[in-house]
């Protein structure tokens, strides 16, 4: 096979030592070939919209998850962030460890054992949770992994991830609208319905990317689980593995670029756990049922901020964002912005399409804060290095997420109390 068939993350002609040391080298872009290349950008498409695939499912869900047990609606996305940050948090300290292919194989798992779990008829809101987090695992693990393992392939494997988990949000909101509201099954049927989705994962990263030509599952080293190791993007020797101590500097540099994301993220899902879900149209004439069905309009939010993240996340090789802080700042004016709505009382027929486009453009500033800072990580940083940060800026946003649920939880209670008597015009199911 020539060098036009390879693609640009291996040289062909590794050296026939036998020694496990030899590095191997990138090509020039210019020698890529275009097969394989279009194969790994479309795994890394696939593998992103299946990663975050649950996470979607259970932030949609949320409303319908949590009504029989009248908790707030943010303790689900609590449930669906906290586990996934904690493994962030600590994952990349020791996660080289693990080898890819064993990653991949647990990722894809906790996936569908969440999926059957929040369907399990127990009853126990316990278990529901359970489920919940193992999804945020599957999720918040999973992205570090395939972010990490990005960083052997083309730049252009990070925005087609970036791409995949902006479609996750579109394709996991339709999935429950199209079963549970237009098929109208059951919330459990639904979840046992998609569950075996995930597994499409491991066929992806099994048989669909290109992989070294002398891969093998173990060496005497256990394996090339870190890829990183052996493949430098600079044509540069070998560095030996960073230290903790260089790590934790890493994190400190990382912060230009953590920051704003931070940022963002916390207002983005302080409106979307803490706002939307009581921002109802009691008297919306147009579509009777975004007045009568709020599981419905919170799903139609989330179609709206969903479609928003996809759309930015693909954007970036048209439209790169140098500057991280102007979707922090806009961010932060669609907060203001939807906690004005809530407080002012319930809105009425003519404000539910301005709405709907504010919820959109918040997606599109999540999204674009999320892909854009991923991609100045991969073009600032190299090897090791690009490695690390790669799967340590996940740290930012699962820590504002987390704040972000935590917060919406605290404030339901005294802005319910803001609004109107039950049965003047209907009333937010999370109040009740």
């Amino acid at each position: 096979m020539g060098k036009s068939d390879r693609y640009d993350r291996l040289e062909d002609d590794v050296h026939e030592k036998g020694q496990d040391d030899v590095p191997i080298v990138i090509q020039n872009e210019d020698e890529l070939g275009p097969r394989k290349m279009i194969r790994d950008i479309v795994g890394f498409f696939i593998l992103g919209l299946l990663n975050n695939y649950a996470y979607n499912v259970m932030n949609t869900a949320a409303t319908t998850i949590i009504k029989p047990y009248h908790l707030p609606t943010a303790l689900v996305l609590l449930a669906n962030i906290l586990p996934g940050f904690i493994s962030t948090l600590v994952a990349p300290f020791f996660v080289h460890l693990i080898p890819y292919w064993i990653r991949v194989i647990f990722v894809a798992l906790s996936a569908v054992l969440g999926f059957i779990l929040v369907a399990l008829p127990t009853g126990q809101i316990g278990v529901i949770m359970v489920g919940v987090g193992l999804a945020s695992i599957s999720s918040s693990f999973g992205e570090i992994t395939f972010l990490a393992y990005s960083a052997t392939y083309h730049k252009s494997t990070v925005s087609s991830f970036s791409s995949g988990t902006g479609g996750a949000g579109i394709f996991g909101t339709a999935s429950v609208i199209l079963l549970r509201d237009v098929i109208q099954l059951s919330m459990p049927v639904t979840l046992y319905v998609i569950c075996p989705l995930p597994i499409i994962m491991l066929l992806t990263y099994f048989f669909l990317l290109s992989k070294p030509s002398d891969r093998a599952p173990f060496t005497a080293q256990g394996e090339r689980a870190s890829l990183i190791q052996h493949v430098t993007d600079e044509n540069q020797p070998i560095e030996p593995r960073l230290s903790t101590g260089q790590k934790l500097w890493l994190v400190v540099r990382l912060l230009p670029y953590t920051t704003p994301l931070f940022l963002v993220y916390f207002m983005e899902y302080l409106i979307n756990s803490g706002f939307l879900p009581l921002l109802i149209f009691p008297d919306q004439s147009d579509w009777a049922k975004l007045r009568d069905d709020q599981d419905f309009l919170y799903s139609a939010y989330m179609l709206c901020y969903q479609l928003g993240v996809f759309v930015s996340r693909s954007s970036v090789e048209v439209l790169p964002i140098r500057n991280l802080w102007i979707p922090a700042f806009a961010q932060t004016i669609n907060a203001g912005l939807v906690l004005s709505f809530v407080l002012a009382g319930y809105l009425h027929d003519h404000w539910v399409w301005f709405v709907f486009a504010l919820i959109l453009w918040e997606g599109f500033m999540g999204g674009a804060i999320y892909v854009n800072t991923y991609y100045r990580i991969s073009q600032d940083f190299s090897g090791e290095e690009k490695e690390f940060s790669l799967s340590a800026t996940a740290m930012s946003y699962g820590l504002s997420i987390t704040i972000a649920a935590v917060v919406g939880i605290f404030i339901t209670a005294p802005m319910c109390d803001r609004l109107p008597p039950q049965g003047a015009y209907g009333y937010p199911k999370s109040c009740t």
